[in-house]
């Protein structure tokens, strides 16, 4: 899911980068594939690690958390 948002939004992806403020660029985006990535996994799962974080930080972000801007809520749980 995090994959295609990058796909599909390549310039949006490098604009949000550079200005730090992916989450707000891409926000209906993020908040869809996240709503449906956790009806699709484990509660189990989902209360130890929050992996759609980690994804969106690693594709999205190029490993760094800052480029989601201070309007992104942050892991559901610390991993």
């Amino acid at each position: 899911m995090v994959s295609e948002i990058k796909l599909y939004n390549e310039n949006t992806v490098l604009e949000g980068r550079e200005n730090h403020d992916l989450y707000l660029r891409l926000k209906g985006d993020i908040d869809k594939s996240r709503e449906m990535y956790e009806s699709r996994i484990s509660p189990f799962v989902s209360r130890k690690i929050d992996y759609f974080h980690d994804e969106i930080v690693r594709t999205l972000g190029d490993n760094d958390a800052a480029t989601l801007g201070s309007d992104y809520p942050g892991p559901r749980v610390e991993s």
